[in-house]
């Protein structure tokens, strides 16, 4: 039986992705979220909680699935997270 961590693996390699995470809304707070999968790099690492603005999931949340093939960085160029991860 697979567990989420391989899913996550799974899901990373099938869409060519460096990083893949699942989250849950954290109750009462709209803007935070608390992964319940990550995966980096073909690993899976320890669940955390990040705050929404100035992050793609923000986007989500607000208007549905988002699509950035590219410029990732340029287009949430306030996200720490992103910058810390070296996205493109």
């Amino acid at each position: 039986m697979f567990r989420i961590s391989q899913y996550m693996r799974e899901l990373a390699a099938a869409v060519g992705t460096r990083y893949a995470l699942v989250g849950a809304l954290l109750p009462g707070t709209p803007l935070r979220i608390r992964t319940v999968a990550v995966c980096v790099a073909g690993s899976t690492i320890d669940n955390f909680e990040y705050r929404l603005e100035d992050t793609p999931c923000e986007g989500v949340i607000r208007d549905g699935a988002q699509f950035f093939p590219d410029g990732l960085l340029q287009s949430f160029p306030a996200s720490g997270m992103l910058r810390e991860m070296k996205v493109q």
